[in-house]
């Protein structure tokens, strides 16, 4: 996975591991495998992931691996306690190579043991000086390691040095250790013939030598520092898996059930409590996914790169960062997609009720940092992206409250305007082509035609302004529907006010002249007394006209009293109308007002301003 470039020795971790890792999505405990160069390494980790092969094997002195590489396929597990894990192997390349100086085999250590959730040491043969001695480069880990970054003046950072890279702090980070011995022929007793444990082997050969000299201190260093970094440590012993040496050298083309039977036993064993002790590699107290494992390699590469000593917690809040950062994204995106998915619904979507919305606003929300809990990592980095996501989740939702209220505001316009034109506007008294069965004669059928459309209009508009939107053209529209019903009312009225009065002038017109033909008939009978003698009878008749004239006189006074009897209760009924409509008219104003206060009209927001305030 990190490979040596151009002979350089600067490392690189490809981008077509980190696409291999991103496979790796649950919890991963990563193996690396560390020794000698030519001491069947490859082989040992082509065992550990179950094939006969895949990470190159030779004959030659030559190294096969360079660099560390990596089994590229998820190895899915479960350990002894139940935990379902991804097992990822690295191979390293071989220590004390002729080509690599000792500063490079402890970087390809170093590195190893800081990825790594156990480390596997493997060896030839026995525990003997030269092989603890072997990795004497142990002991100058804390010049190649440090825990924190140093701070300060030139002083202060050799303190700082001295105590972030002190061997406690660091075997608080670093890896278990099982050193596996292959090719292992002896018998496991101690001094006084005794039976012992392999890890009672691996300890005895760790123990302090005695003496004071130079040498024996050197090795005495190297063992300190192996017990003192390594805590956790075990053993395996594994025999030869055959005796043939020319068969030996091309082991790999041989078929495993042709190998030993005990060396198969016990490579097999090896394997099986391999993974029941293995746990998560974890990082801030969470599971380290594949993701957060390419950034935590490429964090310490880099620091390699440029010279630096890797600093174990600054790597690790990188990654904290990195990954806290790309789980704030997937939750941003989550919360778009979910929202999206609720707003654009055909049935239920926009508009829809500001509470309703807000309901799911607050469901979604609960659930998006729910599992931005789960991903992120360390409390540092959540501080830090959590107010972010909030305020985007706050920011997207206020933006989905303003497009709420837009859709909710043309879509109840236009329903207020099509109900009232069905209900009020088709009926009014002056409309064209009202019938008289549907036309509004009074302000109670106005009433009742607003109470309908009321109904029709709560039940087929949505959103939150519905409430605004009918409260704010209500007003105008009633009052000119009580107006036009109240102002036909009254012209039908003048309308029989002036039939009566055109009644009295003709009956006015009549009286006067019945009264001309009564003054003529009277002037005629006067002049016929006058006359008298042969002008009697004429005298008698006209006395009969003007009689019946006279009649006919005071039948018209009668009619004409009459009509204008009619006529001033008419115009007292007229006033009496105006006063009416004065009355209602203000009645209707009142009732309005109290409606309006009543229901406490909504005014309609500004951008954004739903008002919800994310928990």
């Amino acid at each position: 996975m990190a490979e040596d470039a151009e002979g350089n020795a600067n490392f690189s971790v490809p981008d077509e591991a980190v696409a291999a890792l991103r496979k790796f999505d649950g919890p991963i405990a990563i193996v690396a495998v560390v020794g000698l160069y030519r001491t069947g390494k490859s082989y040992l980790v082509n065992r550990i992931v179950g094939h006969q092969h895949g990470f190159k094997v030779g004959p030659t002195i030559n190294a096969c691996t360079k660099g560390i590489w990596m089994w590229s396929e998820p190895i899915p597990f479960e350990n002894s306690r139940g935990e379902k894990l991804q097992l990822l192997v690295l191979d390293t390349e071989g220590i004390g190579g002729t080509d690599a100086s000792s500063d490079y085999d402890t970087r390809i250590f170093s590195l190893a043991v800081l990825l790594c959730s156990t480390l596997v040491y493997n060896s030839l043969g026995t525990i003997s000086e030269e092989a603890i001695g072997n990795l004497s480069f142990v002991a100058n880990l804390s010049q190649h390691v440090r825990v924190k970054a140093a701070q300060g003046n030139a002083k202060d950072n050799d303190e700082d040095s001295s105590k972030g890279s002190t061997t406690d702090a660091l075997s608080s980070f670093f890896p278990s250790l099982l050193w596996v011995i292959r090719d292992f022929s002896l018998v496991l007793e101690d001094e006084d013939y005794n039976e012992i444990t392999e890890l009672d082997y691996l300890n005895n050969s760790l123990k302090l030598r005695e003496g004071f000299s130079s040498d024996v201190q050197a090795k005495n260093r190297i063992r300190q520092s192996l017990t003192s970094f390594f805590t956790k440590r075990d053993c395996v012993t594994i025999v030869r898996p055959l005796v043939d040496e020319t068969k030996l050298q091309q082991i790999d083309d041989e078929p495993y059930e042709s190998l030993r039977p005990e060396f198969r036993t016990r490579m097999e064993k090896f394997r099986a409590d391999l993974l029941d002790q293995l746990t998560a590699k974890t990082l801030q107290g969470k599971p380290m996914s594949g993701s957060m494992f390419s950034t935590l390699a490429r964090t310490f590469v880099e620091a390699m790169n440029s010279d630096g000593v890797p600093t174990i917690t600054t790597a690790w809040d990188h990654v904290a960062k990195t990954e806290t950062k790309e789980a704030m994204s997937r939750a941003m995106e989550a919360y778009q997609k979910q929202l999206a998915v609720v707003i654009e619904n055909d049935r239920t979507g926009l508009p829809m009720d500001a509470n309703e919305l807000s309901e799911q606003h607050k469901r979604i929300k609960k659930d998006v940092k729910t599992n931005f809990l789960k991903s992120a990592v360390g409390e540092g980095a959540i501080e830090t992206y959590m107010p972010k996501l909030k305020q985007k989740m706050q920011e997207y939702y206020d933006d989905a409250c303003s497009e709420n209220d837009r859709v909710s505001l043309e879509l109840c316009s236009v329903l207020f305007v099509k109900l009232l034109d069905e209900h009020i506007t088709s009926c009014l008294p002056n409309a064209p082509g009202v019938n008289d069965v549907d036309m509004l004669v009074d302000v109670a059928a106005v009433r009742m035609k607003l109470d309908r459309m009321r109904d029709t209009y709560m039940t087929e508009s949505r959103g939150p302004l519905r409430d605004f939107v009918w409260q704010s053209k209500l007003t105008d529209a009633s009052f000119v529907a009580y107006s036009a019903v109240l102002a036909w009312e009254q012209e039908k009225k003048d309308e029989e006010i002036r039939a009566v009065e055109q009644r009295a002038r003709n009956a006015e017109a009549k009286l006067s002249t019945v009264a001309a033909t009564e003054e003529i008939l009277r002037e005629e009978l006067e002049m016929s007394r006058k006359e008298g003698g042969s002008q009697g009878a004429e005298s008698q008749m006209l006395m009969i006209k003007l009689s019946g004239q006279e009649q006919e006189v005071e039948v018209k006074k009668k009619q004409l009293a009459d009509m204008e009897s009619k006529l001033k209760a008419a115009k007292d009924k007229e006033e009496e109308m105006k006063k009416e409509y004065e009355i209602e008219m203000e009645k209707i104003k009142l009732e309005l007002k109290e409606e309006r206060d009543k229901e406490q009209p909504v005014m309609a927001p500004a951008q954004g301003g739903c008002g919800c305030v994310l928990q």
